[in-house]
């Protein structure tokens, strides 16, 4: 494949309109991972589409906690993307083999994710479909990785989409109830599924798992979400806020600020995942100054502008005194002359 370049060793998994085999480099030996669409999808022009859409979409991302493309493979009726191969398993895996995480494990996962939304968000990109099966956690404890954009879309931050009317494909219990209701996808629709996300994670199940899609649907829309028994009390509002419509963070708001404020303390023996930084933070943002020096620079440029707009809007009162009686003494002189 890819003229030789590429070689197909296993299957690791399938999806709607490709299957994702582990693949090696024969010109480097290096171990990659290869989402190859299937032969009676190439023949439909439309999803062609959308797998050229992901593929454009992903090549320009560059973040840690985000899969790295490498290369689209084109070749007649063979189309492939080639991506890095991570080593590990996705959070839908390790939720059937260890049941629900360790809340401050959870937390960690959820902060890292939110720093890849955050990362799309700023650039225009709506990933449209955050569920624990498109979320991989390598063996090696370096940080998690999001993947399959397959939904990906760019869109307008004033209500449009950039990259064509394509239909939202969503899983049923991750998806927003503004999608439901018909609208397009924003990024407050990711936010959304990441608390469902963050929930099912520290319970194993989906709040809204049940009965057929339409039901489910119907739950999205119309119910809230009751907090089990023994579930931790710092990341049960975390959950309402990327929930609740009016209190979830829309636009290019980060939501991973209120996950690492209110996260537990890591218990002793407890593994740790590493946590992944956006290459677009600053040091002020991870350390920003004391209140009360924000207060006092606030009150100075305040009192600063007060002088500043009293001498402009009254100049009579910045003259120094006996100036208009000298001026009415020099004209009653003129006018005798």
């Amino acid at each position: 494949m890819g003229g030789g370049r590429y070689e197909l060793e296993a299957e690791i998994a399938k999806g709607a309109i490709g299957t994702v085999w582990r693949g090696r480099d024969t010109g480097t030996g290096e171990r990659v991972a290869i989402k190859l669409l299937r032969p009676e999808v190439a023949a439909q022009p439309d999803l062609v589409e959308a797998f050229l859409a992901e593929a454009r979409i992903i090549a320009d991302l560059d973040h840690p906690c985000i899969v790295r493309a490498r290369e689209l493979v084109r070749g007649g009726d063979t189309y492939a993307l080639v991506l890095d191969l991570v080593n590990g398993q996705d959070l839908r895996r390790r939720l059937r083999v260890d049941g629900p995480l360790p809340p401050a494990v959870a937390a960690d996962v959820v902060a890292q994710v939110a720093d890849a939304l955050a990362y799309l968000h700023e650039r225009g990109i709506v990933h449209g479909d955050i569920k624990p099966g498109n979320i991989l956690v390598p063996v090696d404890g370096s940080p998690v990785r999001l993947t399959d954009f397959g939904v990906a879309r760019r869109v307008r931050f004033d209500g449009g989409a950039l990259d064509g009317q394509r239909a939202t494909h969503a899983t049923p219990e991750y998806v927003a109830p503004e999608v439901i209701a018909g609208r397009p996808p924003r990024p407050s629709t990711d936010v959304y599924a990441l608390g469902i996300v963050l929930y099912e994670l520290l319970c194993g199940r989906s709040p809204y798992r049940g009965g057929g899609v339409s039901e489910v649907l119907y739950r999205h829309a119309s119910c809230v979400p009751v907090r089990p028994a023994g579930f931790p009390e710092p990341l049960w509002p975390v959950i309402l806020d990327c929930l609740a419509p009016a209190r979830r963070p829309r636009r290019r708001r980060r939501c991973r600020r209120p996950v690492r404020s209110r996260r537990p303390r890591r218990p002793a023996g407890t593994a740790r995942v590493r946590r992944c930084r956006s290459p677009r933070s600053r040091s002020w943002r991870r350390h920003p100054p004391p209140r009360r020096y924000l207060r006092l620079w606030w009150a100075s440029r305040r009192s600063r502008s007060r002088r500043r707009s009293r001498c402009w809007t009254r100049p009579s009162r910045c003259r120094r005194p006996g100036s208009e009686r000298r001026r009415r003494a020099i004209r009653s002189v003129r006018c005798r002359r």
